[in-house]
């Protein structure tokens, strides 16, 4: 056992060793106040002390529970929440909403077929990997899931069923249980390499991919059923809803007649929250919007599959290897191994990404399993070791969501600004749609300096987050708080690990020279 602590400590001291690099990224360097290690090391002690802090506070096993009692049901809020989110209003926003997001849907497709080549004056470019891809993961994941609502596959396929009449068909083939979610592993992790090796930042490209992709999904939904798809095949809808799932909002069911038939299993405490499929047969009366804290719907489900677990290891692997591809580090290790594979052919840059994209989430599942091992071992082996694997899975989502925050904030805010003149002139075209053609980037909207400082306080207070979602969850899984408590060492240690590897991704591009 002192072996292994004694390996996990020289790792991270790995870390702490300080050494310069070269800039990019914001087109300025900004000197530290302090050492970079020491604010890995301060960091990491933040972890520590919160650890111990939510250890000696928070006791109760339906602490969560309580929290969500006394922040949302009230009867006066359940009726404003009730008459705001279900009435005739309400579907009219809905329904602008949706068709908002078809007409950028189709946009986005004929920008990339017929319009400029050039990737910075397409809309379908910045709209695409900027605008959707990074805004709607905050957005979900700060508001709800917003995506159910306005995902244009799934409100093309609504509309087109129910013109034909095909809606009270039901699907042709039954959707195989033993695949459960793994399909949407497979395409999210294509669609990893897709953002991060593979030129799509080419319009023509993008616009092909994205019908080859509608194609996919309708087909899939037609054979296997629309709600089917979405929940097991559909990458997207499934990173937004586990981003939502950290989200202020949840819509509840009432009566609970229907979700005991549901195929998707989604009665957790005698509650349905957030099933697609039984919010859909359900009337308005029988759903309830109710408000909630940040972090606290991760708490609720305890109910995931081995699939669901890996597709979350995925996430946050692809995103955090993402960030390591941008530093010098990464370009050591493509000299290192240059010669060695340089018969794979010309494009050896991105057969040596492509290769550290495999490897890189079976590196992270691996390591996550060790420590998920330890928390068996450290819990006297009293819940099956495989439940522990998985359940805790759902604490690393706020770690995602901090890190994807970080990693994204000034590409947001500064390239995200390119959408203003591309409103007007979507296809390059020299069209002046909204009088916006003529905008030019602010760049001075954040520097360098504050990007780090908000990267350092999102990246520590997501870490936070998971381990006082961690801790919630062991106290509902475990006899005792004490077996609790002790069952989140390992955890703590695999935090401090990723705390100090986050923040030292986020600083490359800041502190080089």
């Amino acid at each position: 056992m002192n072996k292994i602590f004694s390996s996990l400590i020289f790792s991270l001291t790995i870390l702490f060793i300080p050494y310069r690099v070269s800039a990019h990224g914001f087109g300025e360097r900004y000197d530290l106040p302090i050492p970079l290690n020491y604010f890995l090391i301060g960091s990491s002690i933040t972890i520590i002390v919160s650890f111990i802090l939510i250890g000696i506070f928070v006791k109760q096993k339906n602490i969560s529970d309580k929290l969500y009692k006394e922040f949302n049901y009230t009867k006066k809020q359940n009726y404003l929440l009730r008459t705001f989110t279900f009435n005739k209003f309400s579907k009219i926003i809905q329904s602008l909403l949706k068709i908002i997001s078809v007409t950028l849907f189709l946009i986005t497709i004929l920008s990339g077929a017929i319009g400029i080549q050039e990737p910075y004056k397409n809309f379908s470019v910045t709209f695409v990997w900027i605008i959707w891809w990074v805004g709607m993961g905050y957005i979900n994941s700060i508001i709800g899931d917003i995506w159910n609502i306005i995902n244009p596959w799934k409100v093309i396929f609504e509309f087109t069923t129910s013109t034909f009449r095909l809606n009270s068909y039901p699907p042709i083939f039954k959707y195989p249980k033993k695949l459960d979610a793994w399909p949407s592993v497979i395409l999210f992790l294509l669609f990893a390499w897709t953002e991060n090796i593979y030129d799509a930042s080419t319009p023509y490209i993008l616009s092909r991919l994205i019908i080859g992709y509608s194609i996919l999904t309708w087909t899939g939904m037609f054979l296997f059923g629309k709600h089917q798809w979405i929940e097991y095949a559909d990458p997207f809808s499934k990173f937004f809803k586990i981003m939502s799932k950290f989200s202020i909002s949840e819509i509840k069911l009432l009566d609970l007649n229907n979700c005991k038939s549901c195929e998707f299993s989604c009665l957790e405490n005698n509650e349905c929250i957030d099933c697609y499929s039984c919010q859909e047969a359900s009337s308005d009366n029988n759903k309830i919007l109710k408000l909630r804290l940040p972090g606290f719907g991760l708490t609720k489900s305890l109910n995931i599959s081995i699939s669901t677990s890996i597709f979350i290891l995925c996430q946050l692997s692809t995103v955090s290897f993402d960030g390591i591809v941008e530093t010098p580090f990464w370009v050591k290790v493509q000299n290192y191994i240059f010669d060695p594979i340089s018969l794979l052919g010309p494009n050896i840059v991105s057969n040596i990404n492509t290769l550290g994209l495999i490897l890189f989430p079976i590196f992270f599942i691996m390591i996550y399993y060790f420590f998920t091992s330890y928390i068996y071992i450290f819990s006297n082996k009293s819940i099956n070791a495989t439940y522990i694997f998985k359940i805790f899975t759902l604490s690393l989502i706020p770690i995602a969501l901090a890190y994807h925050f970080a990693h994204y904030l000034s590409y947001i805010l500064i390239q995200g600004q390119l959408i203003i003149p591309l409103l007007s002139d979507p296809f390059g075209k020299g069209l002046n749609l909204f009088g916006s053609s003529n905008y030019s980037i602010n760049i001075s909207v954040i520097n360098a300096k504050t990007a780090w400082f908000i990267s350092l306080i999102s990246i520590i207070s997501g870490h936070i987050i998971s381990i006082l979602v961690g801790h919630i969850i062991a106290l509902k899984i475990f006899k005792t708080q004490k077996i609790a408590i002790r069952s989140q060492y390992p955890m703590l240690f695999l935090m401090v690990f990723y705390t100090a590897l986050s923040l030292w991704i986020i600083a490359q591009p800041i502190v080089e020279n």
